[in-house]
C-alpha cells in the first residue's frame, strides 16, 4: 500500500505541476475545445488574475505532493481544484481523454483521502 501511495503522490504531483506551470508559459498543446468550455477559459484567463492563480495553487500542491511533506494540507489545496477541474471536464469539455482525466484526479483525491483519514480526524475534532 505505500508503494502505491508513492505513485499515486507522483503521478498526481507531477500532473500538477506540469499542467500549472503551463499556465503561466504555454508549452503544452491544447486541444480543440466546444465553444462552451472555450468561454469559459476566456473567462478565466481575461479576468487578470484567476488563471494565475490558479497556476499557483496547482504547481504548489504538486509540489508538495511530490516532496512527500504536508500532504493532507495538498490534498486540501487541491481538492476544490480538481473538483472545478472535474466539472469543467466532464460537463463542458465532454472528451474521452477528458474524462480519463477527470476520473483520474478524482480517484486520486479520494485514495489519499482515505490514506492520510486518520490526520484528516485530528484537523477537524473539536
Amino acid at each position: 500500500m505505500q508503494r502505491l501511495e508513492v505513485v499515486v503522490r507522483w503521478l498526481m504531483g507531477a500532473v500538477f505541476v506540469l499542467f500549472g506551470a503551463s499556465k503561466f508559459y504555454p508549452f503544452m498543446p491544447t486541444p480543440p475545445v466546444p465553444p462552451e468550455a472555450a468561454t469559459f477559459i476566456a473567462a478565466l484567463m481575461t479576468s487578470g488574475y484567476m488563471w494565475p492563480l490558479l497556476g499557483v495553487i496547482e504547481v504548489m500542491g504538486g509540489a508538495l505532493l511530490l516532496s512527500g511533506r504536508y500532504i493532507p494540507i495538498s490534498v486540501a489545496i487541491l481538492a476544490p481544484v480538481i473538483t472545478n477541474i472535474a466539472l469543467y471536464l466532464l460537463l463542458l469539455a465532454k472528451t474521452g481523454p477528458g474524462m480519463v482525466m477527470a476520473l483520474f484526479l478524482v480517484s486520486c483525491e479520494l485514495f489519499l483521502l482515505w490514506r492520510y483519514r486518520q490526520r484528516w480526524a485530528l484537523m477537524v475534532a473539536a
